[in-house]
């Protein structure tokens, strides 16, 4: 009896892991996105830039596979400037209730000290 072979077709990596950069084709860019972390706190949407020069040099040196940036998260909605712009608004609006809170709070108290006279 002949026993079959068990061999398998090589499978792409899971999403998030890829070759290791042996021969230091993108590491500047890598460099250059550690160093903005480091310069910001750890935040990575400040450095959003950095690491998407990174992974497409990644993508052009065939060190992962190609993918539209947007699918990588890159979007403008998920920028620090959005972010920033967002949490402005949010103040905004909060501040705007505020006032609006007191001024009907004081028409209201006034008009409790015409009733009263």
């Amino acid at each position: 009896m002949h026993r079959k072979s068990m061999t398998h077709a090589p499978n792409a990596p899971d999403k998030g892991s890829f070759p290791l950069d042996h021969f230091q084709e993108c590491e500047i860019l890598a460099e250059k996105y550690r160093l903005c972390l480091a310069a910001s706190s750890g935040i990575p949407k400040k450095c959003k830039d950095e690491a998407k020069n990174y992974l497409e040099c990644r993508m052009n040196k065939g060190l992962m596979a190609k993918q539209n940036m947007e699918e990588l998260g890159f979007i403008p909605e998920s920028s620090w400037e959005f972010e920033q712009l967002s949490k402005k608004e949010k103040i905004e609006k909060v501040q705007k209730i505020i006032q609006e809170s007191r001024e009907r709070v004081r028409k209201e108290y006034e008009e409790r000290q015409r009733g009263n006279n």
